[in-house]
């Protein structure tokens, strides 16, 4: 897909999602592939995914993320939920997560700065 996009509702996807440009979504996204993307994503619900996530981007979530692979993000990821990934992320900018971060692989922060506070426990 190329351009920006808006969805009013949930996201599912059967397969890979590749983006050149920004999402937004007010809903949940679920996507049963890999994640490639060229911008920012914003969702106002969480994001489950059953593969890799790759983002040259900003994440912000306003509620959790769940990857069942490996995650890579060169930009800053904001989460006012939970992260939860079953492989191995790599983060080359800021984390503010308002919940839990559970990594099942191994964790690698490039960052300035980390923020998190427990406000759901």
């Amino acid at each position: 897909m190329y351009g920006n996009i808006v969805v009013f509702g949930n996201v599912e996807v059967y397969g890979n999602m590749v983006v050149y440009g920004n999402i937004v979504v007010y809903g949940n996204i679920v996507v049963n592939g890999n994640i490639v993307m060229y911008g920012n994503i914003v969702v106002y619900g969480n994001i489950v995914v059953n593969g890799n996530i790759v983002v040259y981007g900003n994440i912000v979530v306003y509620g959790n993320i769940v990857v069942y692979g490996n995650s890579v993000v060169y930009g800053n990821i904001v989460v006012y939920g939970n992260i939860v990934v079953y492989g191995n992320i790599v983060v080359y900018g800021n984390i503010v997560v308002n919940g839990n971060i559970v990594v099942y692989g191994n964790m690698v922060l490039s960052v300035y700065a980390i923020e998190y506070t427990l406000t759901y426990m």
